[in-house]
């Protein structure tokens, strides 16, 4: 038998169209669920007005996008249509876990994304697996 802590996460993707409620859905989950950690997506996008780099995103030039995808640091990326690139870092489940949010036993982050070739919006969750649960 594994210890909880060495378990990978259980990943839960959430999609839909803008205006879907995807925001209220992740809000309520984190003020419902104990546990919960959200995860920080890195972009290329260029950072807007008030946003901090690894608060709303981690914001990234292109040829390091590139770079991290090379070294296997991103879980799952993708490139908009406008060229924008999004994904998610690797090292975002272990800053959850490091935190200590919630119970040892759950690390549940996400990140929301628009693919490419369709008009919704995916958010990829991980955390506990049903059957680690007592």
């Amino acid at each position: 038998m594994t210890s909880s802590t060495s378990r990978a996460p259980t990943v839960i993707v959430v999609t839909g169209p803008s205006g879907a409620g995807k925001g209220t859905l992740i809000r309520e989950v984190l003020k419902r669920v104990p546990g919960v950690g959200a995860t920080v997506s890195a972009t290329t996008r260029d950072r807007r007005p008030g946003e901090e780099d690894g608060r709303e995103y981690h914001f990234l030039r292109l040829d390091e996008f590139l770079d991290r995808i090379e070294r296997g640091d991103l879980l799952e990326h993708v490139t908009y249509v406008s060229g924008r690139r999004y994904g998610t870092l690797r090292s975002e489940l272990d800053r959850i876990r490091r935190s200590g949010s919630g119970s040892r036993s759950r690390a549940t982050s996400w990140s929301r994304r628009t693919s490419s070739t369709t008009s919704s919006r995916t958010t990829t969750w991980s955390g506990p697996s049903t059957s680690s649960q007592n």
